[in-house]
């Protein structure tokens, strides 16, 4: 049995809580790690400064904080900055999450309201046509107009062979001189005006260049093609007027039953449901610069550690560590031995530290790269209308699987796509379900359906071409059952006022068969 959006989808958001808890969990490691690096720190400084006063009389305070002070108070103040800032970019994050678990949590509540009017709309689609198909007088104007189409179809197929035709043979003529020296003294008409010796000329040659016959071919292919589009526009407005006659009743029924409210709402849930996924993605866009700042800043962290804190032991090797191990043997006091073994010991404890520091930098730096990549792939999910009712992913589909994978590095965001939507379908709606070729328009969608049930065979390529026609605003030539061998003639054409204007596509995907 195939795992329907909803459920994949809730199943993709708390894998993604997993990833997101490992990173939280690893975030509050090096929490705890870096504020056992200030301890020790802090704790050395104390421990040196003290040792400094005991040894007051002997070494000089302002040559001991000289020597030291400098490091320390570098140290001291880039740790109060990074906190600092940490401590604003985890506020702003806690934040955005919270904003985002707001959004996310309204996105599914628009969600399924938008299923339920998906289903109520297929619903009442289908008892619309099931009423129409039931109406004598619907069907009457169905099948006149699949005729009338069909004579339309034919007219304007003839009229691009006539066009062909005389852009092919009319420059031969125009290019003949002594043709078009006849044509333009009018002759062989009763405006020409040649007397005595031209006229005699001109009759002669008339008889030699057969110019009757080719006058009368040229007059045809001047006019033929105008006359011809005139009465095509005739029964193209005929063929107009059938359809706004069935459209009319359709929209009458579609009224009694309150199809038009349900796709209002539809369309306007589509449209929220939007406005919410751009939202959210905006502000993970938002979160995310805020983590890479956090890990930039935890990342320079780590190598102030590495370098700030091997300068300042380096300086205390070569000076006072050195200088006050001797001071403090030749003391006879024990106080004096036992801060200088307090040091030696700070100092080996923030040693151990650093390849902790580089290892969780690293861990949470490739798992938060991770988490990234996932919320990208949640992004992708709920954008394509994953989420949707009519979604559906094949049965032996192993998410947990997928996830694994990811998280151990062996799919990336491309290559885990790419197995999600191999194995994602839509089930069909009613309109695709019924209507053979998907018009986004739904009234389009009925008439469709019902036109194709009612007219015979032989004319059923011509009312799909007719649904087309009022769908599209194109005009239609044979050689198709769809509107793919479309084209539009002349901006005058599309003037009618009662010919219905190309459906606007609705990025929510309730009227577009994707999703919803």
């Amino acid at each position: 049995m195939p795992i329907r959006g909803p459920q994949l989808f809730q199943e993709l958001q708390r894998a993604q809580s997993r990833i997101h808890q490992a990173v939280a969990a690893l975030e509050e490691s090096s929490r705890n790690v870096d504020e056992r690096m200030d301890q020790f720190v802090s704790q050395r400084s104390d421990e040196f400064l003290e040792l400094a006063r005991h040894y007051l009389p002997d070494i000089s305070m302002e040559t001991v904080e000289r020597s030291f002070v400098g490091v320390r108070d570098e140290l001291v103040a880039l740790l109060k900055k990074k906190q600092a800032r940490e401590q604003e970019l985890l506020t702003s994050i806690e934040r955005a999450e919270k904003a985002i678990d707001e959004d996310t949590a309204e996105t599914d509540r628009v969600t399924e309201k938008l299923n339920e009017k998906a289903k109520q709309r297929d619903e009442l689609q289908e008892v619309v046509a099931n009423r129409l198909k039931g109406m004598q007088e619907y069907v009457d104007l169905s099948i006149e107009a699949a005729k009338a189409e069909q004579r339309l179809t034919a007219n304007e197929q003839r009229l691009e062979q006539v066009e062909q035709e005389s852009s092919q043979k009319l420059p031969s003529y125009d290019n003949s001189r002594l043709f078009k020296y006849l044509y333009d003294r009018n002759f062989g008409t009763g405006n020409y005006e040649g007397e005595g010796f031209i006229r005699r000329m001109d009759r002669r040659l008339a008889r030699f260049i057969g110019y009757s016959k080719a006058r009368q071919s040229y007059q045809f292919l001047k006019m033929t093609p105008k006359l011809m589009a005139a009465e095509i526009e005739r029964r193209r407005h005929q063929f107009n007027e059938l359809m706004g006659q069935i459209e009319a009743l359709e929209a009458q029924i579609e009224k009694e039953v309150g199809l038009p409210e349900v796709i209002a709402v539809g369309e306007q849930l589509g449209e929220l449901r939007d406005n919410l996924v751009l939202k959210i993605d905006d502000q993970n866009r938002q979160l995310e610069s805020y983590f890479t700042e956090l890990k930039e800043l935890r990342e320079s962290s780590g190598k102030y550690y590495g370098e700030a804190l091997t300068m300042m032991k380096k300086n205390l090797e070569e000076s006072e560590e050195i200088v006050l191990r001797r001071r403090a043997a030749q003391t006879t006091e024990r106080q004096d031995d036992e801060i200088v073994s307090d040091i030696v010991e700070l100092n080996r404890l923030i040693g151990e530290l650093q390849p902790e520091i580089a290892t969780l930098v690293e861990r949470r730096g490739a798992m938060t790269q991770r988490q990234g990549g996932f919320d990208e792939i949640v992004r992708r999910f709920r954008s394509s209308n994953y989420d949707s009712h009519r979604s559906v992913f094949a049965a032996n589909f192993d998410l947990d699987s997928l996830v694994e994978r990811f998280i151990n590095g062996e799919l990336n965001v491309r290559s885990a796509w790419r197995v999600i939507r191999k194995n994602q379908r839509f089930e069909e709606s009613w309109a695709q379900r019924n209507g053979r070729d998907i018009i986004q328009n739904p009234s389009g969608q009925i008439i469709m359906h019902t036109m194709l049930d009612i007219v015979s065979e032989a004319l059923k390529n011509s009312a799909r071409r007719g649904v087309h026609r009022r769908n599209s605003g194109g005009v239609f030539f044979p050689g198709g059952s769809s509107g793919r061998t479309r084209r539009r003639r002349s901006s005058s054409r599309k003037s009618n006022s009662r010919r219905r204007s190309s459906p606007r596509r609705r990025s929510g995907g309730f009227t577009t068969g994707e999703g919803f």
